[in-house]
């Protein structure tokens, strides 16, 4: 995931993120088997790639947006659902802690409008929404 487009609102506090179900546990989005439990704080380090350990700043190529690493949550369901739609995941309704950045997210050849995302060191997940 890839901020389009920095933003200067307030962060969330409690948002929507877009997981893989893989035998009935939540694991990450697009890598990873490590499995994300339900209602413990999950630090964004422990979830990365492994090419990205190491690293504190994520530099999109495609917006040119420089920012530190973190969970990319969605302010709102709707924005969630149509990220859910490319990636065919499931949605899950999450706590937010230690932002780090604000934005839009990069949907693709979508517009950036309403796609407003807080990005966080950590996150709870409170319950499967969709």
């Amino acid at each position: 995931m890839c901020l389009a487009k920095k933003g200067r609102f307030k962060p969330c506090t409690v948002g929507y993120k877009v997981v893989r179900r893989s035998n009935g546990a939540y694991k990450g989005e697009l890598w990873g088997e490590k499995t994300m439990p339900v209602g413990e704080w999950l630090n964004e380090t422990d979830y990365r790639e492994r090419a990205f350990r190491g690293e504190k700043r994520l530099f999109c190529e495609v917006s040119e947006v420089e920012y530190r690493m973190g969970w990319h949550v969605f302010h709102d369901l709707a924005s969630a659902l149509r990220w859910r739609e490319i990636r065919k995941n499931v949605v899950v309704k999450v706590e937010v802690a230690e932002p780090v950045a604000t934005g839009y997210q990069n949907l693709g050849l979508m517009s950036y409008d309403g796609h407003k995302t807080t990005v966080a060191k950590q996150i709870k997940i409170l319950e499967e929404v969709q």
